[in-house]
């Protein structure tokens, strides 16, 4: 029997459970969850409690939804891959929702532990010795400022590339780029919680040491050739090749379109507000 629940006042409307509200499919009676589509069944008035209540769950539900994404990132990556791929994501967030949720997260993380900073000082010990003009411009400030403060969006820029070049290096596999970008997310999520920790060890409580921190990113590498393996099939050396060329050509292609992009910004916002706006911009930049 089909149940409505009505809303008073400038937000009256009807809900009839008997179909999904999001994709039309007739549900069984008393049904919790969409068997089509995953989504779940709610009713009456949208409250301050039940927002931070269904946060909370999805967070926190490991059979569903975020939780659920996250241990299929270590679990199973190539199952995780497959069901959002053949369209079977009821129990999965959206994966592209959950990158950017995790990549949010790891920069808070980074900005409040400061271990970016920490990092960076540790491979870039400060230059006291080393002579510079007044005006130049120190690049190393930029670069560390750029990464501070854009890191989401670099990383979300290597998605894209990861996708592109994974489609080439497994040009005979019937998956085409939008599917790939899928994959792509999946190792930028897991492989970044993997960094993340590995920095936080590293920086945040060793103190910086070059064998920890090469560790760490080892354990990342094995990770994204473990991502292609558990997808797309073939040998464990096939896949950590195909990771490493993977990664450092998309490292290499973001670094080079963020120094592209710098001075191209410069010279169209030294066009619009003036090169007064533009020495404004790169004073905290100049060694003094």
């Amino acid at each position: 029997m089909s149940r409505t629940v009505t809303v008073g006042g400038p937000l009256r409307r009807s809900l009839h459970p008997a179909e999904c509200p999001v994709c039309d499919l007739p549900q069984p009676p008393n049904a919790a969850y969409c068997p089509g589509c995953g989504q779940r069944h709610r009713y009456g008035r949208l409250t301050l409690r039940s927002v931070l209540g269904e946060s909370f769950a999805q967070i926190t539900n490991f059979d569903r939804g975020f939780g659920h994404n996250l241990i299929m990132l270590y679990r199973a990556p190539g199952t995780l891959f497959r069901d959002l791929v053949a369209r079977r994501n009821g129990r999965y967030q959206n994966i592209i929702r959950f990158t950017l949720i995790v990549t949010t997260l790891s920069v808070l993380a980074y900005q409040l532990f400061g271990i970016y900073d920490a990092q960076f000082s540790s491979i870039h010990p400060a230059d006291t010795e080393t002579t510079h003009a007044a005006d130049a411009i120190d690049m190393e400030k930029v670069m560390r400022e750029i990464t501070n403060k854009y890191m989401s969006l670099l990383y979300f820029l290597s998605i894209p590339f990861s996708a592109l070049l994974n489609r080439l290096l497994y040009w005979k596999m019937p998956f085409n780029l939008a599917e790939h970008s899928v994959l792509a997310c999946i190792q930028a999520s897991g492989g970044m919680l993997i960094v993340l920790v590995a920095d936080f060890l590293n920086f945040g409580i060793i103190g910086g040491n070059g064998a920890v921190m090469a560790a760490g990113y080892t354990v990342y590498l094995i990770y994204l050739a473990y991502c292609l393996r558990s997808a797309l099939g073939g040998s464990w050396w096939g896949a950590a090749i195909k990771a490493t060329l993977n990664l450092v050509l998309s490292i290499l292609m973001v670094s080079f379109f963020t120094a592209l992009l710098v001075p191209v910004f410069l010279d169209l916002y030294g066009r619009w507000a003036g090169p007064e706006a533009v020495d404004a911009v790169l004073a905290p930049y100049r060694y003094q």
